[in-house]
């Protein structure tokens, strides 16, 4: 019992000593090694629309899901020879995270949000939820889904925390969203959340779309944290998760647990070709293995379901504590 006690003490001891993940310019822009693990004694701070910004058709215990909700809920990850710690305490300058992507980075968005709300930071939350009788969110085969106001969807969303400081997202799929929000950004007290996103071309394409759109932040120092695409998880042809109605026709059964990591390999082979864009990036968030993570998908046990988006809270809240991590390293 007492070596058992000695060894934990030096783990802990070992743990505690490991340096931030982001702690330099050169681990700022680089993937985060690890391993992503079951973590059961996790308590989550939010379940089955308890946060007012939660999705019903994310909720995979609202769907009935809750073996999996479960195995959701309590992933982890485990970084090599860093830590992830450090929480992100705005300044009361009235600092606003801008998140700029489509429905993926939204997840991120909704995650961050969530813990916020659940620790009693947040002082007001607004989103464009369709309002009933006027328009529907389409629900893509989820079984109880909520179509219109709270718990629908939205294309933004803004959150205001007690010191003042806003997190808000705007989406690049949105009708007519465009970066004219660019406009807004404080480059002395705001930051710009980035992220290809899933549509309108390869991976490769869409990170040089979204490199030049944001060349205007590059010229006013903004401070700009790209965040890596999620990959896919579809059965397909290529092997890469990425959505292909023609093969899924006929391949139908969920969806895979591991694909290719296409979106990272190639939104990075974007970014290192681009040095100057690279340069002026304050960071890349991008934990390996999440190409891993198929089955915690929402539509993971559904044949034909939705393998783009996670259930909620899930690996979207890995993802929001690693831009916790990345935030709290800006200087004061």
């Amino acid at each position: 019992m007492r070596h058992a006690l000695r060894w934990c003490a030096t783990l802990l001891a070992l743990v505690a000593a490991e340096p931030p993940c982001y702690a330099t310019r050169e681990a700022r822009v680089a993937p985060v090694r690890g391993a992503w693990v079951a973590r059961v004694e996790r308590q989550s701070s939010y379940r089955n629309l308890s946060c007012p910004l939660e999705w019903s058709k994310y909720s995979c215990v609202h769907q009935g899901q809750a073996a999996r909700a479960a195995a959701a809920a309590g992933r982890g990850f485990a970084p090599a020879g860093c830590a992830l710690g450090g929480a992100w305490r705005p300044r009361g300058n009235g600092t606003r995270v801008f998140f700029w992507g489509d429905s993926l980075l939204r997840q991120v968005f909704i995650a961050m949000a969530c813990g916020l709300h659940a620790a009693g930071r947040v002082v007001d939350a607004a989103a464009d939820w369709p309002p009933c009788g006027a328009a529907e969110w389409p629900c893509h085969g989820a079984a109880r889904c909520v179509r219109c106001g709270p718990g629908s969807g939205f294309f933004g969303a803004t959150v205001t925390l007690a010191t003042g400081a806003e997190l808000r997202t705007v989406s690049t799929d949105a009708p007519g969203g465009a970066v004219a929000f660019f406009h807004d950004v404080q480059p002395d007290r705001d930051v710009v959340v980035v992220e290809a996103g899933v549509h309108g071309g390869s991976p490769f394409a869409n990170a040089q779309r979204v490199l030049a759109a944001a060349r205007p932040l590059f010229a006013r120092s903004v401070r700009v944290i790209w965040v890596v695409t999620p990959q896919d998880a579809f059965p397909s042809r290529s092997g890469d998760g990425r959505f292909e109605p023609k093969y899924l026709r006929s391949h139908r059964g969920g969806c895979v647990k591991s694909v290719a990591p296409a979106r990272s390999s190639e939104e990075w082979r974007a970014l290192r070709g681009d040095a100057r864009a690279l340069d002026a990036l304050w960071g890349v968030i991008d934990l390996a293995g999440l190409e891993d993570q198929g089955d915690a998908k929402v539509g993971a046990g559904l044949a034909g379901g939705d393998c783009q988006h996670y259930c909620m809270p899930g690996p979207p809240d890995v993802l929001a504590a690693a831009l916790d991590a990345m935030l709290a390293a800006l200087p004061a």
